[in-house]
C-alpha cells in the first residue's frame, strides 16, 4: 500500500481526532479527555506547533521536537512514543500528515500507522521515503543498490548530511506527571517486588538452615548430612540475596536518576525572584546536595531495605526464642535508643551541611566579584570567609565524634544486651535447644543489622538534610502549567481582542512576597495589537515589575489580567511566555558558554533547520551585528564564553534584542534594553523594533 493513499494520511482540519487517537494507542485505554480539531485559521508553521504543543498538554501527553540527525524512523520513535509528520511525497496534499506509533526497532521492515479508519502496518522504506527530504534517496537511486544496501546507504547518508528530515513534524511520548508514576513505568516497582520476593526467600533458606545446624549441635548429634544440607542451603540463600539485592540497587539507582530529573525539572521552573533571593553560592551549594542523593542510592539505600527487612526477622527470631518478651522489650529499649543517637547526627550533620554551604556561598560570592575588586584596585576580603572556615572545621570534628560514637557503640552494645536477655533461658534447664538457637539466631541477625545501619547511617542522615535542602526544587517541578483545556486548543478571542485590547489588565495589584507595600496597586491598562507604547517613570515606581508582569515572568497578587480575551489563570504561564515576551534588564538576561547561535535561538526549536539560522544571520546584521559575525572564524557558530565575555556590552545588549526579535510573539516588552547602547546604534535597534508587527511596550527611565 502506498503512502500517498489518502486513507493513510490525516488532513491539517483532522489533527484532534489523530492526537485523540495517539493518547488512547500510548496509554492503552479509551481516556476521556479529547482533542478538538483545529480551527480554520490554524494554517501550518508557528500557529499549528503552538496548536499541537498545547494540545499535547491538554492531553497529559510530552512533545519534543524531531532530532535533526535521524537517519530513519527508528531513531526517531522511541519506547512509548509517536510522531506526527507532514508527508513530504508529491503524491499527497500539502496538508496531509502520518501518524507512526513506536517503538520501532532498528531491523523492523515495518511500521504501525494510525490513519482515520484504524491502525495498519506500512513498509518502513516507504515511509522513510514520505518523510524524510528526498536528497538522499535520489542520490541512492543513482547507484542500483539492492534494496537492504539502499536502505542502508539512505539512513548512513541522512546521518552524514543532518537528516534533511521532517519539514513539520512533532514527537509525542506519554508524559508521567506524578514521579511514582515515572517509576512505575520503568520498573522500579518490579524491582522492588523482586528484591521483596528475595528477602522472603532468604527469610526461609536462613530460618531453615540455622535452626537446622544449632539444633544438631545444641543436641551433640551434628552429622554430615546435617552439614551439607547446611552448606547447600547456604550457598543458596547468597544467590538468593545477591538477586535481590542487585534489584534493590537497580531500583534505588533508578528511583535517584528520576530523582535528578525531577530536581532539573524545579531548576527550570524556578521563578526568577527566588533564584535572586537564594543567591548564585547558595544555589551551587544546593545542588552540590545531589551528591548525597547519590550516595544514598549507592550506598544508603539497598543498605537501608536489608536493615528494616533483617531487623523485621530478627525480631520475629526474638519473640519466637527463648528470650520471649524480655529479648523483644529490649530491642525496643535498644531502638528507641538508636532513635536518639540518630537524631543526634541528624542534627549535628545539619549544623555542618549549614556550615558547608555557608562557606561555599561565600567564596562563589568573593570570586564573582573579584573583577569588581580588581577594578578598584582591592584585593579579596576573606575575614569572614576564614571565620565560617573555622566554623565549618569545629562543625566537621562534632559530626566526626558522633558518627564514631554510633559506629562503635551500636552493634557490640546490642551484642551485650541481647546476651544478658539470654541469661534467663541458660539459667533455665528446661529451655529447649531450639528456643535457644532460634535466640541466638535473632541476636546475630540483628547485630548484622545495626552493624550494617552504623556503617550506611552518615549516608542516609546526608540524604536526609539533602532532601531537607532540595525540598524547594522538588516542590517547584510540581508547578503544574495548569490551564483551561479549551483555551489551550482555542485561537484568541478576536471580538474581545478588538472590543478590549490584545492584553488588558484592570486594577491589577502585585506584592513581593514578605514586604507588607504593593510595588502595584490598582493599575489598569489596555494594550491593543501593533500598538507602540512607551513606559517612563523613575526608579523605585514598578516599571520593571509591570514588565515582568506583562511578558509572564512574574504573576499579579490580585486584578484582572487577560491575554486574547483569556484571564492569566486560564492561560497559563508556559502559553503566556509563548503568546508574550521581550527582554528584562540587563542584569536579568543570560548568555550561556555556547555557541552564538544557540544563545540566540533560545525561543526557538534546537537543534536548528536551515530557515531558523538564515534568519538568525538576517536579525543580526539588521540590528548592527554584522561586523561581529564577519570577524568571528566560526561566524554564528562560534563560541562567546561563559556570560558572553568575549563580546562588548553593547554586543550583548543587542544579542538580547535579537533572541527576542527570533522568538514569535504578540507582545513584546523591552526594559530599558537600549540603556547600554550609543545613540546611532540605538536609532538602529528602534528602527528594527518599530518594523516589527507585534504589539511593543519600551520602558524606559525618566
Amino acid at each position: 500500500m502506498s503512502v500517498a493513499a489518502a486513507s493513510l494520511t490525516w488532513p491539517r482540519a483532522r489533527l484532534g481526532e489523530a492526537m485523540t487517537a495517539i493518547n488512547t494507542e500510548l496509554r492503552g485505554v479509551d481516556e476521556l479527555r479529547t482533542l478538538a480539531n483545529p480551527a480554520p485559521d490554524v494554517i501550518a508553521g508557528p500557529p499549528l506547533d503552538r496548536w499541537v504543543q498545547a494540545g499535547v498538554h491538554r492531553l497529559g501527553l510530552a512533545v519534543d521536537a524531531p532530532d535533526q540527525r535521524a537517519r530513519g524512523l527508528s531513531d526517531l520513535l522511541p519506547e512509548a512514543s509517536a510522531i506526527i509528520a507532514r508527508c513530504l511525497s508529491a503524491e499527497t496534499e500539502e496538508g496531509a500528515y502520518l501518524v507512526v506509533v513506536g517503538p520501532l526497532p532498528a531491523t523492523s521492515h515495518t511500521a504501525r500507522v494510525l490513519t482515520p479508519n484504524g491502525a495498519v502496518y506500512v513498509d518502513v522504506s516507504q515511509l522513510e521515503h514520505a518523510l524524510f527530504a528526498a536528497n538522499a534517496t535520489q542520490v541512492v537511486a543513482e547507484l542500483g543498490l539492492p534494496r537492504k544496501q539502499r536502505l542502508a546507504a539512505e539512513r548512513a547518508m541522512r546521518a552524514a548530511l543532518g537528516g534533511g528530515a521532517l519539514a513539520e513534524a512533532w514527537v509525542i511520548e506519554d508524559a508521567a506527571p506524578t514521579f511514582w508514576q515515572r517509576a512505575r513505568r520503568l520498573g522500579a516497582a518490579r524491582l522492588l517486588l523482586t528484591g521483596l520476593a528475595g528477602f522472603i526467600g532468604q527469610l526461609a533458606l536462613f530460618s531453615g538452615a540455622w535452626g537446622m545446624v544449632a539444633n544438631g549441635a545444641l543436641q551433640g548429634r551434628l552429622e554430615s548430612g546435617t552439614l551439607w544440607a547446611f552448606g547447600l542451603l547456604l550457598a543458596t540463600m547468597v544467590g538468593v540475596r545477591a538477586v535481590a539485592g542487585s534489584a534493590l540497587g537497580r531500583a534505588v539507582v533508578l528511583l535517584s536518576g528520576l530523582a535528578r530529573e525531577r530536581l532539573l525539572e524545579g531548576i527550570l521552573r524556578l521563578d526568577g525572584g527566588e533564584i535572586r533571593a537564594r543567591g548564585v553560592g547558595q544555589l551551587l551549594g544546593t545542588v552540590l546536595e545531589v551528591d548525597s542523593l547519590e550516595l544514598l542510592a549507592r550506598g544508603g539505600g539497598p543498605t537501608l531495605i536489608w536493615v528494616v527487612l533483617d531487623l523485621v526477622l530478627g525480631a520475629s527470631l526474638l519473640a519466637l526464642g527463648a528470650g520471649g518478651v524480655i529479648h523483644f522489650v529490649l530491642l525496643v529499649l535498644w531502638l528507641v535508643l538508636l532513635a536518639w543517637w540518630l537524631r543526634g547526627l541528624q542534627r549535628r550533620l545539619t549544623a555542618w551541611t549549614d556550615a558547608r554551604l555557608t562557606v561555599t556561598h561565600e567564596l562563589v560570592e568573593a570570586m564573582v566579584g573579584h573583577r569588581t575588586l580588581v577594578a578598584q584596585d582591592q584585593g579579596l576580603h576573606l575575614g569572614h570567609l576564614h571565620a565560617s572556615l573555622d566554623e565549618y572545621q569545629e562543625r566537621s570534628w562534632l559530626l566526626d565524634q558522633a558518627a564514631t560514637k554510633l559506629t562503635a557503640i551500636l552493634p557490640r552494645g546490642w551484642v551485650v544486651l541481647g546476651l544478658l536477655g539470654l541469661v534467663p533461658a541458660f539459667v533455665d534447664r528446661g529451655t529447649s535447644s531450639a528456643a535457644l538457637a532460634t535466640a541466638l539466631g535473632g541476636v546475630v541477625l540483628i547485630w548484622g543489622a545495626f552493624r550494617h545501619l552504623a556503617e550506611a547511617s552518615p549516608a542516609l542522615t546526608a540524604a536526609f538534610v539533602a532532601w531537607r535542602n532540595l525540598r524547594f526544587l522538588f516542590s517547584a517541578a510540581q508547578r503544574g502549567v495548569a490551564s483551561s483545556a479549551d483555551v489551550l486548543a482555542a485561537s484568541p478571542d478576536e471580538a474581545a481582542v478588538g472590543r478590549r485590547g490584545l492584553m488588558v489588565g484592570r486594577d491589577v495589584v502585585f506584592r513581593y512576597e514578605g514586604r507588607p507595600e504593593a510595588v502595584l496597586r490598582g493599575c489598569n491598562f489596555s494594550i491593543r495589537r501593533h500598538e507602540r507604547v512607551l513606559l517612563e517613570g523613575g526608579s523605585g515606581g514598578g516599571k520593571s515589575t509591570l514588565g515582568a508582569i506583562l511578558s509572564g515572568l512574574r504573576v499579579p497578587t490580585s486584578g484582572v489580567l487577560l491575554l486574547g480575551g483569556f484571564d492569566h489563570h486560564a492561560v497559563g504561564p508556559q502559553r503566556w511566555r509563548q503568546r508574550s515576551g521581550g527582554v528584562p534588564q540587563f542584569h536579568d538576561n543570560h548568555i550561556f558558554a555556547g555557541p552564538l547561535l544557540f544563545n540566540l535561538l533560545l525561543g526557538r526549536r534546537w537543534p536548528p533547520r536551515q530557515e531558523d539560522i538564515a534568519a538568525a544571520d538576517a536579525v543580526c546584521r539588521e540590528l548592527g551585528l554584522g561586523p561581529l559575525l564577519d570577524r568571528m572564524p566560526a561566524g554564528l557558530n562560534q563560541t562567546v564564553g561563559d556570560s558572553g565575555w568575549q563580546l562588548s556590552h553593547g554586543e550583548r545588549s543587542r544579542v538580547f534584542v535579537a533572541r527576542s526579535l527570533l522568538q514569535r510573539v504578540d507582545v513584546r516588552v523591552f526594559d530599558e534594553s537600549l540603556a547600554a547602547l550609543d545613540p546611532e546604534t540605538s536609532l538602529r535597534v528602534l528602527q528594527a523594533l518599530l518594523g516589527r508587527p507585534e504589539a511593543l511596550v519600551l520602558i524606559a527611565h525618566r
